[in-house]
């Protein structure tokens, strides 16, 4: 155990299976699973402030936690397995959790939301919303639940950006703070660019191109 800033004792947690995308250049979305078995640790080490978010989703559920943000905390109570933390890492929270935990997070710089949210025809955008801490997300909660063998390996870098941009696109549609909405087929591709596509998948079989280079 350490201690923040504050001179709250906090605990540092150890280095936890991780993968990487290549969606969103040298900051990439990546995914991560989160466990720790024993209770009342103390508070998470406060991080300096980023442009990124990061998104908490448990796979186990989580009875209380205490989260605080600029300073004011809020007590949370019952989190379902499939809830949803959204956090805007501009202002990074401390958490302390009372229980044993077992959450998939993904992390999710700010200029890949931006990137994608150009690409998807979305004007005006400023960030993405913070619901009410411990929102039920099913959708982002089945994409966690499909991601999570894949930290231990075998996982393609196809595989890695696709989940990705899947999870940037349903974030920007479901949490984007804009009236504008996701331009329906806006984004798919032509005929002679999905023929080019599919041509160079066979060229590369037992290879593993990234999402950009099928592009």
């Amino acid at each position: 155990r350490d201690r923040d800033v504050t001179g709250v004792q906090t605990c540092a947690l150890p280095i936890f299976p991780t993968l990487l995308s290549k969606v969103g250049g040298r900051e990439c979305v990546t995914f991560a699973r989160i466990r720790w078995d024993l209770p009342e640790h103390g508070f998470t080490t406060r991080v300096p402030a980023e442009d990124a978010y990061s998104i908490q989703v448990p796979l186990r559920p989580m009875p209380a936690l205490e989260v605080t943000i600029e300073r004011r905390q809020q007590d949370v109570r019952g989190a379902r397995v499939g809830s949803l933390f959204l956090f805007n890492l501009h202002h990074p929270p401390t958490v302390y959790f009372h229980d044993p935990i077992d959450s998939f997070r993904f992390y999710v710089p700010g200029s890949a939301v931006r990137e994608a949210a150009d690409e998807h025809n979305i004007r005006h955008f400023r960030m993405l919303s913070e619901p009410g801490l411990g929102t039920t997300d099913t959708l982002l909660y089945r994409l966690a639940a499909a991601l999570a063998p894949a930290l231990t390996g075998g996982a393609t870098q196809l595989f890695a950006d696709h989940m990705a941009t899947a999870t940037l696109i349903h974030l920007l549609s479901a949490y984007a703070e804009t009236d504008s909405v996701v331009a329906t087929g806006a984004a798919g591709l032509a005929p002679w660019q999905l023929r080019r596509a599919i041509d160079f998948l066979l060229s590369q079989l037992g290879t593993d191109p990234s999402l950009d280079q099928v592009a």
